[in-house]
């Protein structure tokens, strides 16, 4: 997230970080190594291991496979309720799920058939349906405020330390 309030949280963690590696090495470019790896370390474990897609429980869409009438070709998507989310939906997941809601293992899926038309009637005989679990767009600023807060709160903890060692 490079817009909102999230980057000035990322900003003054890198700070506190760089003075706490400051206050413990006491060497400034060993300072500044350190302060680059943490910095790039947490950024990139935060991005990478998709953190931000658990600052709150995701919206289930659920569809039915549909029967497939006409051209199989012409079907976009799995059961098209990739449709049916919203403009600037954050995707978290998708796929096929049982009729308990537990997601059915993707070789399984592929396993069943293999041209469109008899993927789509294995899936209905199966009483499988599709399902898709995303973030609206609204929680935009939702996401920032806790990315933030988080960022904020290690922030505080960091010169707390700091001014615990200077003493």
């Amino acid at each position: 997230m490079v817009t909102g309030i999230a980057p000035a949280g990322w900003w003054l963690f890198a700070f506190a970080v760089g003075v706490a590696a400051g206050a413990v090495t006491r060497r400034l470019l060993v300072a500044m190594a350190v302060t680059l790896a943490v910095f790039f370390l947490v950024y990139t474990g935060v991005s990478l291991t998709s953190a931000r897609l658990h600052y709150a429980a995701p919206v289930r869409v659920e569809e039915n496979a549909p029967e497939v009438r006409g051209e199989p070709w012409a079907i976009n998507t799995p059961g098209g309720a990739q449709a049916q989310l919203p403009a600037g939906a954050l995707l978290v997941t998708s796929g096929w799920a049982r009729a308990d809601g537990t997601a059915v293992p993707r070789d399984v899926v592929w396993a069943c058939a293999p041209t469109a038309y008899e993927y789509l009637q294995c899936m209905r005989d199966k009483g499988l349906h599709w399902f898709a679990d995303y973030h609206p767009a609204d929680r935009y600023w939702r996401f920032q405020y806790t990315e933030a807060g988080a960022l904020a709160l290690v922030t505080v903890l960091l010169s707390a330390f700091v001014v615990r060692r200077a003493r």
